[in-house]
């Protein structure tokens, strides 16, 4: 036989690498082997129904052992009887006192021999005790010694061996490494949403309906990972009615209101009109009863696979929107455009949450409880990643802070759908906050939002929109007159408007707002209320299939004092720090596969948002974060030079 190759979670393989036990023959005892021995075990397996003297108390299987002796029957000093449940010898340990040259090992095996000759017995494991250990394990008829990692093993162990020998029946030599856990990552959610699509084409209620198909999904892993936030194994749910009753208890009359006020957006949506256009719930128990008119037992049933599939996803430190990509990956072109909605992908807004809000503004947001907003927050991507940043320093510096409370007072997020308020909050809830101040409102007419915001990071819608923000007392040429209903230019009107003097932005907008001749005057307004400290060249395709629009990122600060006009001195002293990213690991098409580009030379070639591993294994900031912070750099010695 070959060497058996197996992995183990660390603190399994420790368990395995270290189950010794020890057997202390105290002096003048050496006549006494056995009972050393016996308790020896017993401190291991705690359990005198498995550690035994002699005999197994089973006749059958007692009279059944040879004897050496020419007794009626054998007798076996120490053995491990019925640890697996199954009557059954797993071990036999003979003793022999000190000096004597009788061969322990050759009668274990023979007692065992003897044994697995009956056929109500295959004990695979033996020990002889001569004083040295010797041991074999039963490996197709042949009786060969056990080894661990290419060492003999010479003493008495515990369970964990005995499980590791019983588990791989014809072997004997094992090479055991610690499994690398690998992290949760985007192709495993793809994976998973792909096996649920193929689940649905069964489901009659769902199929060919892409935003039932969203919904009942992103409610389906939404109820996952609230059971487990409430200490509920998500694995203790065997039938469709546990999972339906889970709902139950969090929306339910009988539920708490807390959960409700959290939760209620998740699994009851509503349209502009306020009709209830999905309830989980509701969905739930119709699969459930027309399984059960159709006789499909529960196992079998469509609920629980889809539980199954769902199972796989981790509760903690997931790097992607889950929300956002279930849209992604379910939607199809035409749904997608129908609803219009823009997701910014993680591999975006993480470094540009790190570059946009610097150390000090994060101890201000902490001790100083600054304010951050999103006000078109979608599924809560931007936010999130803010809050990630949050708790961290709370972690580490503020460790007495609830960092739950403090972001209900730091985090704001806005939207007008309904579906994306639900899917924020319990976005926010998977990254650790509990909940925050999201509310569905329209930004653009609302008069229920929190003005003289210190942060504001967003993605503003594009398209057609039905409202011109506009002031005829305004001091500002341009608010005065305009009648633009563009969402774009009225999101960014709104977002500087939002902003106290001094408060910053990092807003991503389309193209037409950079180069489009007709907006120069909306620039000229930029340019006049705030300092433009960054501008961000984003690749054209970096929000296909939604749109194929180049997009830009911008870093504003409200000025304390609007400026008359651009050619005001002031500007002649202000640098704009500007960056192309020609590559942010996906293919530059409306397909947006991800690549591993590499030089023509054949080196591979960074994306330019992501951090990496360099040839020496150090982990490095994303290429753009790198050249950010040396600009900075930069700045100040400019500042000293002059």
């Amino acid at each position: 036989m070959g060497i058996k190759k197996l992995e183990f979670l660390k603190q399994d393989l420790d368990l395995i690498l270290n189950d010794k036990i020890e057997v202390q023959i105290p002096e003048g005892k050496e006549n006494n082997v056995d009972y050393e021995v016996r308790e020896a075990l017993l401190g291991h397996y705690h359990n005198k129904n498995i550690v035994k003297f002699n005999e197994t108390g089973i006749k059958k299987i007692d009279k059944n052992i040879e004897s050496v002796e020419g007794k009626s029957k054998g007798e076996l000093d120490v053995l491990i009887f019925n640890y697996f449940d199954n009557n059954n010898i797993d071990m036999i340990i003979e003793n022999k006192k000190i000096g004597t040259n009788q061969d322990a090992l050759e009668q274990a095996i023979m007692y065992a021999n003897s044994l697995n000759r009956s056929g109500m017995v295959i004990c695979r494991v033996v020990i002889g005790n001569v004083p040295n250990i010797k041991i074999r394990v039963l490996v197709k008829k042949e009786w060969k010694p056990l080894i661990i990692n290419g060492q003999e093993i010479d003493y008495f162990f515990g369970s964990h061996i005995l499980k590791l020998i019983y588990d791989n029946p014809d072997e004997n030599q094992f090479k055991l490494t610690e499994l690398i856990e690998k992290p949760f990552t985007q192709k495993n959610f793809d994976t998973i949403i792909n096996k649920l699509k193929t689940l649905y084409r069964q489901v009659t209620e769902i199929q060919n309906n892409d935003e039932l198909s969203i919904n009942f999904t992103v409610s389906f892993i939404a109820l996952k990972m609230i059971q487990e936030k409430e200490n509920v194994l998500w694995s203790s749910f065997k039938t469709p009615e546990d999972i339906i009753q889970a709902v139950d208890n969090i929306i339910g009359s009988k539920a708490d209101n807390n959960l409700k006020l959290k939760y209620s957006d998740i699994f009851i949506m509503k349209n502009k009109e306020e009709i209830e256009i999905f309830n989980f719930r509701t969905l739930l128990s119709t699969i459930d009863v027309r399984e059960y008119g159709e006789a499909i037992t529960p196992i079998e049933s469509i609920i629980m696979q889809i539980h199954k599939e769902i199972s796989q996803i981790p509760e903690k430190d997931l790097e992607i929107d889950l929300f956002g990509e279930v849209y992604e990956t379910l939607a199809s072109k035409k749904t997608k455009s129908s609803l219009g909605e823009f997701f910014t992908r993680r591999h975006i807004i993480q470094p540009l949450v790190r570059m946009f809000l610097t150390d000090n503004d994060i101890e201000e947001i902490v001790t100083n409880k600054r304010v951050i907003a999103d006000i078109a927050c979608g599924t809560g991507g931007f936010l999130t990643e803010a809050f990630k940043y949050i708790k961290k320093e709370c972690d580490e510096k503020h460790p007495d802070i609830n960092t739950s409370k403090l972001a209900s007072e730091v985090i704001v997020g806005y939207d007008i759908n309904h579906n994306n308020i639900g899917r924020t909050r319990i976005n926010m809830t998977l990254a650790g906050d509990g909940f925050s101040d999201i509310k569905r409102v329209n930004t653009l007419s609302s008069k229920e939002l929190r003005y003289n915001l210190d942060f504001i990071i967003t993605n503003i819608p594009y398209g057609q929109g039905d409202i011109a923000i506009s002031d005829a007392n305004a001091s500002d040429e341009f608010i005065k007159t305009n009648n633009n209903k563009r969402l774009e230019l009225n999101f960014l009107i709104k977002a500087i408007e939002m902003l106290k003097s001094g408060g910053k932005a990092l807003i991503i907008v389309p193209e037409g707002i950079m180069e489009a001749p007709t907006l120069s005057p909306l620039r000229e307004y930029i340019l006049k209320q705030c300092k433009i400290d960054t501008i961000i060249s984003l690749p054209k395709f970096s929000f296909a299939p939604y749109t194929k629009w180049k997009t830009y990122v911008l870093f504003l600060q409200k000025r304390a004092k609007p400026l008359k006009s651009i050619e005001d001195k002031i500007l002649s002293n202000e640098r704009i720090y500007t960056y192309i990213v020609d590559n942010d690991g996906f293919a530059n098409s409306d397909k947006r596969f991800a690549t591993n580009l590499k030089s023509e030379n054949g080196t591979y070639l960074h994306n330019e948002l992501s951090p990496y591993i360099d040839n020496h294994g150090a982990m490095n900031l994303s290429k753009i974060e790198q050249v950010y912070e040396s600009k900075e750099e930069d700045e100040i010695q400019s500042y000293f030079n002059e």
